[in-house]
């Protein structure tokens, strides 16, 4: 593609958005299903930069939804495997702590990247453990900033100016959103980053790496005062191994959602990715 020296970094640098993947790495139809859904990614980015949900974000929506679920739950159990070879016909989920649990019927939700640690039996088909097998390439982390007050006008939004691709650092913000405005002069308090990774496992908690992520974000945000932030690590994560799904480079895209959707004996599988 004929991009200019000059675009090129913003251009790879939307690229990452798709996934917080390498735009070598991320697949061409993964692209074009988020282009052609909200105007080129514009559209997405700049709402999630201009709404959020008041009364306790999303924490308090789940927990609001969850109030009104009355049967019976099991926190922080990884699924370990799916059985239903059974006589009885039942579906079996057994927990890695040892707990059974078992059902006519299974709804699976879980992302795509964690179904590659879940023992099925019987096995998924060939071309369902293929995909589960290579999952998807969305790698990247999530960070809180704490900023000084008023060290960040509203509102923005900014893109990184410089790819991630290109750096050596190992990861960089690729966007930034702000977050909790007060009420008072309306400074920004608060902003949640996105780090694209330029290498596969980096150490983030060294402090070279702390230097390097701070000095990102004040290229991306010039004027900002970063306090404190805390970070979290999606790819280490047991329920979510990953970013939101980013298909890889060199797969047919049709055929991997079908695959994703097709039910395995008495087990849904619908998956938020």
């Amino acid at each position: 593609m004929d991009v200019s020296p000059q675009d090129r970094p913003l251009f790879e640098a939307a690229l990452q958005m798709f996934g917080l993947a390498r735009p070598e790495g991320t697949g061409f139809l993964n692209v074009v299903r988020y282009i052609a859904s909200n105007d080129a990614g514009i559209k997405l980015l700049e709402k999630g930069g201009t709404y959020s949900l008041g009364g306790g974000g999303t924490t308090a929506l789940a927990r609001s939804k969850f109030a009104d679920f009355t049967g019976d739950v099991h926190f922080r159990s990884p699924v370990a495997g799916i059985s239903q070879d059974g006589a009885d016909g039942l579906v079996r989920v057994t927990t890695r702590d040892g707990r059974t649990v078992s059902a006519r019927y299974v709804v699976n939700t879980m992302p795509l990247n964690v179904l590659s640690t879940i023992t099925f039996s019987p096995p998924l088909s060939g071309f369902g453990r293929e995909v589960v097998d290579r999952g998807h390439v969305g790698r990247g982390e999530k960070v809180i900033l704490a900023l000084e007050d008023g060290s960040v006008s509203r509102p923005f939004f900014a893109s990184a100016a410089s790819s991630a691709t290109s750096s050596s650092s190992g990861c960089d913000f690729l966007a930034s959103f702000p977050k909790a405005i007060s009420l008072t002069d309306g400074s920004i308090s608060h902003a949640v980053g996105f780090l694209a990774l330029s290498t596969e496992n980096p150490d983030l908690t060294t402090a070279a790496s702390s230097e390097k992520i701070l000095r990102s974000y004040e290229t991306l945000v010039p004027g900002a005062k970063v306090e404190k932030y805390s970070i979290h690590d999606w790819r280490s994560d047991t329920f979510a191994r990953g970013t939101w799904a980013c298909l890889p480079a060199g797969v047919e895209d049709g055929k991997y959602w079908d695959e994703l959707r097709r039910g395995h004996g008495n087990v849904v599988m619908a998956s938020g990715d």
